[in-house]
């Protein structure tokens, strides 16, 4: 799932440009403001306060265990430097289940509890409704369209929307 998310939001980075200037075409507007990416609109998947404090501490002591592992100062060679941002980024997400993940690739061993379960049951909850907002969003609809009229319609009806 959070491939699928990664990808989506990827495609919607991609294509918002091409998709902002057709709109500004159609409607004569150079200064149309481009809209939020449905990607941007959720950059932590959970509320924070949802999250148990041993959970956290649980968060913050893998996140410090794979920073002793990937850390550019006791990674010389760089083979982690990779895991070492997304570590960081998870962190800060409170994403247990990428910090899991990289745990896997750097090979450091962890137990998963009952707290772990429900905090990834969440976060899976997150990317759903992250994918929902970004599956109904007008770029990922206009880049998935099969054909030129498909694209058309949509671009009208945002068009139509953008002008009342």
């Amino acid at each position: 799932m959070q491939s699928d998310l990664e990808y989506k939001r990827g495609v919607v980075e991609e294509y918002t440009q091409e998709f902002m200037t057709i709109i500004r075409e159609e409607l004569g507007d150079e200064n149309l403001k481009q809209p939020d990416s449905p990607s941007k609109k959720s950059s932590c998947l959970i509320d924070i306060s949802q999250v148990g404090e041993e959970t956290l501490k649980k968060i913050k002591k893998i996140y410090r265990e794979i920073s002793k592992k990937t850390h550019p100062d006791r990674d010389v060679e760089g083979i982690y430097s990779a895991e070492n941002i997304r570590a960081t980024e998870a962190y800060e997400a409170k994403d247990i289940y990428a910090l899991y993940q990289i745990c896997d690739i750097v090979g450091i061993p962890y137990e998963i509890d009952e707290g772990d379960l429900d905090l990834i049951q969440k976060l899976t909850e997150g990317m759903r409704g992250e994918i929902k907002v970004i599956e109904d969003s007008y770029i990922w609809l206009w880049y998935i369209a099969v054909n030129d009229k498909m694209k058309a319609v949509l671009v009208d009806s945002f068009v139509k929307q953008h002008k009342a």
